[in-house]
């Protein structure tokens, strides 16, 4: 057997980026060695893009969410203000380090255009379409992002010990999702405590973001803004569409992914951690381990059409106390949504890792999916996320860490056509 024919297209895809919304943006760290530093750049000759009335340039506050009174040393805790203390505030329909990208859901000069980018279910995609998305993801699994660095430490509690490293398109994405989830620091202890990404009200607006992170990376990568993200309808399908070699891989016999799937190369960013550092891992890729997986080897089963009904049919939200106990919609959706990540299993089922495995961004959509299913039959809007959670990092008004622009829980929870999204 030979690899699919895919890996041809590599050649015809070229790389555009002109900015990021990434946790770190390469000029503002590059040879920095004592933080906090101003991450204010130029667009079009003025910071932020204030001549043209894109944003402006302002002092970070030491907060951008509510800290409890134990989480005080985790520099998570007022991201980005223990590294840029001024940062680019973008009006709206402009985001980006610079404010020199369209927010989501527009394009144009100016972002005066609607744009609509459709997400497709993988299963629907004939074969042309699908080869062709396969490629984009390993393409940008390797090519370099110019804009974008990701974090690396050799100690977290000694300062001047963090550096930065480059990073692929796919893997500056699935950094960010590795750093919300890697524990809290206090005291200089370790807090295994609800992470800013699972387990409370902020899972479907945190992931929603990352979705939106990942798909504008890969327009960048691919220079193609109609690039959109594919999902796996995963309630309706039978055995597991994506586990074979012609889409995401089959299992292999040792645990990994089949030599003959493209997706057997793919390693691992991060993988070797300890709670005192950030992503420690070797320089060369080829040291890196590879990604793991056992999809449908164990003896659980995949979440039913009836199981996303039960969830749909719950007619609050979320409810307190806003964690794994709740009754309401997200917890339950959560629930589905950890059963297919320990179907897969391997590097999905390991929280912190979970994103490196092409399944993570297919899996997701289709969770984002069913809760935009979800927002449009009951009316959500931002004013529907709820007030009364005070959990860390998922109250309504906290930014949604770590991203260098401030997007607000509660702003992500509407429609997703708000942000141009359509599920075909």
């Amino acid at each position: 057997m030979k690899k699919p024919m895919f890996i041809t297209a590599l050649l015809l895809l070229c790389v555009a980026a002109v900015d990021c919304m990434c946790p770190f943006p390469r000029e503002c760290v590059e040879g920095v060695k004592d933080f906090p530093v101003p991450c204010c750049p130029f667009y079009n000759g003025t910071r932020c893009g204030s001549g043209e009335f894109r944003g402006d340039c302002i002092m970070v506050k030491a907060s951008r969410t509510v800290p409890p009174p134990d989480i005080i040393d985790d520099e998570r805790g007022y991201f980005p203000g223990f590294f840029f203390n001024w940062t680019c505030q973008c009006k709206p329909k402009f985001m980006g380090h610079n404010c020199g990208e369209c927010a989501f859901g527009w394009i144009g000069d100016r972002c005066e255009t609607p744009h609509p980018v459709y997400r497709k279910n993988m299963q629907d995609m004939n074969d042309t379409e699908l080869q062709s998305y396969l490629a984009a993801l390993h393409y940008c699994k390797t090519k370099i992002d110019p804009d974008c660095v990701i974090l690396r430490t050799s100690d977290r509690f000694r300062e001047r010990s963090m550096g930065f490293m480059d990073a692929s398109f796919f893997d500056a994405a699935s950094f960010a999702h590795y750093y919300a989830t890697v524990p809290f620091i206090s005291r200089g202890r370790v807090i295994n405590i609800n992470n800013f990404a699972h387990g409370s009200s902020g899972f479907l607006t945190w992931h929603r973001l990352w979705l939106l992170h990942l798909e504008r990376q890969m327009q960048k990568c691919t220079n193609n803004i109609n690039f959109g993200l594919a999902y796996w309808k995963w309630e309706t399908d039978p055995d597991c569409y994506p586990c074979d070699n012609k889409c995401l891989g089959a299992n292999s016999l040792d645990g990994g992914i089949d030599k003959y799937s493209v997706f057997s190369e793919w390693r691992t960013i991060c993988a070797v951690s300890y709670p005192n550092t950030v992503c420690l891992m070797d320089d060369c890729v080829c040291d890196r381990p590879r990604l793991t997986r056992s999809a449908g080897l164990s003896n659980l089963v995949k979440p039913t059409l009836a199981d996303v009904y039960r969830c749909k049919n719950m007619t609050n939200i979320d409810v307190a106390p806003f964690d794994t106990t709740s009754a309401g919609f997200r917890n339950c959706l959560e629930g589905l949504h950890n059963r297919i990540h320990r179907y897969i299993g391997g590097t999905m089922s390991q929280v912190i890792l979970s994103a490196n495995d092409p399944f993570f961004s297919c899996h997701h959509a289709n969770v984002d999916r069913i809760a935009d299913e979800y927002y449009v039959e009951y009316g959500i809007t931002p004013a529907s996320y709820p007030t009364a959670n005070t959990i860390y990092g998922h109250t309504a008004t906290s930014c949604i860490t770590a991203f260098y622009n401030c997007w607000r829980n509660r702003d992500m929870m509407r429609p997703g056509i708000y942000f141009g999204t359509v599920y075909v």
